[in-house]
């Protein structure tokens, strides 16, 4: 577990939150922290037989790489090597959902400057799409 700027992140994208709360001391002092857990939303691609370029989204990325790899994803299944080459976290649904949408409509060109992170190239394709 690690922890920074007051968020402690934890293994399989959970996420506690720390949250002061105050009390109702007379002295004003600061009660308990209390922490909430966010499950964390993440987007994937995977490289399927470094030739094929596979976009989802999932609460449980473990698991879900663990679908694919053994032939459990009616869309992967009938690929031998796969592999997780980009992921990126979404606190809620609708967000991970809609950047899972526009990447899909995307390039093999484009999904692979995004992958490498090459911001001049993806811009290049951006325009011209």
């Amino acid at each position: 577990m690690k922890e920074s700027c007051g968020i402690r992140i934890l293994e399989k994208g959970l996420r506690w939150k720390k949250f002061l709360s105050l009390s109702n001391s007379p002295n004003g002092s600061t009660g308990s922290p209390l922490y909430l857990f966010l499950k964390l939303i993440t987007l994937y691609i995977l490289l399927c037989d470094k030739t094929y370029y596979y976009v989802g989204i999932t609460s449980d990325l473990e698991n879900r790489v663990f679908q694919h790899s053994n032939k459990l994803s009616f869309y992967t299944k009938r690929f031998n090597n796969i592999e997780v080459v980009y992921t990126e976290k979404y606190l809620n649904l609708k967000d991970a959902e809609k950047r899972e949408m526009q990447i899909k409509k995307w390039s093999k060109a484009k999904k692979k400057s995004l992958i490498e992170e090459n911001i001049s190239e993806l811009v290049s394709l951006s325009k011209h799409s």
